[in-house]
């Protein structure tokens, strides 16, 4: 990123964990150097949940919405860093039930420690509380508490 800025830029690796990186803003000037270590301590801090209020992604066409969708929860099984949580709410709990797209990579996240959760409310109104195949049902003051607790909130 420093070098796409225009910025000079050294790394030094300290050890094993930690590295030394100094920025500055024009070759041969120090005008503002910026000196940071990077611990894998601080990728700890990164964890993030991941909240589905629908069954598409974005706006415009519903089925290219649904196509997206899918391939975002597939795209997260593939991620180095996965979520702590992903939460399901009013339409997106669709994609928990028996005829979800994406049930088969919601039950890979499942198993690889991912807490999946969706709203139970919801999955009344959608007559769908049978039919939730992945994940625990839970209720609105949970999903808060879950959302208010976390550093970093992801929604497709």
């Amino acid at each position: 990123m420093a070098g796409q800025l225009g910025y000079d830029y050294q790394v030094e690796q300290n050890d094993a964990q930690s590295f030394t990186v100094r920025i500055s803003k024009k070759k041969g000037e120090v005008a503002s150097i910026y000196e940071q270590e990077l611990t894998r301590e601080n990728d700890i801090e990164d964890n993030y949940i991941v909240v589905v209020d629908t069954n598409t992604m974005g706006q415009g066409s519903k089925e290219l919405g649904k196509q997206l969708l899918k391939m975002f929860i597939y795209s997260l099984t593939e991620q180095p860093d996965l979520p702590e949580k992903i939460i399901f709410y009013n339409g997106g709990v669709h994609l928990v039930s028996d005829n979800s797209d994406s049930l088969e990579d919601l039950q890979i996240l499942a198993e690889n420690g991912i807490e999946i959760y969706a709203c139970g409310a919801c999955l009344n109104y959608y007559n769908l509380s049978e039919k939730c195949k992945v994940g625990e049902v839970t209720n609105m003051y949970h999903i808060v508490e879950m959302m208010r607790q976390s550093k970093k909130i992801i929604k497709p």
